[in-house]
């Protein structure tokens, strides 16, 4: 341990510091694949067990539909994991988020489940923030210890 003069040795950490990867895509379905090949691979690099990195792949891809289909298709979706050695949270923003009318959401035939039922089922937190003048913010926590 190397140790300067006059200062004090650093506290020991019992958690990992918290690391970030952003994306920036297009409000797209074809682009959520590349969110979800991202998640992957962190969850395979930090050794997460299989079923965590399937729920981290769903809950991005049911976010980012959410913010594509209830707010239409123009301008990009930030998608964030910040990775703790307890927690992974997903945060999905749109900052261009205007809500469509339900009527205007194309649905196919078996596609009835609402897209923040199933985040509520796999993350163990979800919080959901809208602003008065546009745009909205998922962000899902979900425990990996």
């Amino acid at each position: 341990m190397i140790e300067q003069l006059g200062s004090r040795p650093a506290p020991a950490r019992t958690r990992r510091a918290m690391e970030r990867v952003s994306l920036t895509l297009p409000k797209n379905e074809a682009f959520i694949s590349a969110a979800r090949l991202t998640a992957a691979g962190i969850g395979i690099r930090t050794g997460l067990a299989y079923e965590t990195i399937e729920d981290l792949k769903i809950i991005i891809t049911e976010a980012c539909t959410y913010c594509i289909r209830r707010g239409g298709r123009k301008g990009r979706l930030r998608v964030e994991l910040d990775i703790e050695s307890a927690s992974i949270t997903v945060t999905v923003s749109d900052p261009g988020f205007e809500k469509v009318e339900d009527a205007k959401i194309e649905r196919d035939s078996g596609d009835q489940l609402d897209e923040l039922f199933v985040i509520r089922n796999l993350a163990d937190e979800l919080e959901y923030r809208a602003s008065p003048g546009g745009g909205i913010r998922l962000r899902m926590t979900k425990a990996v210890g």
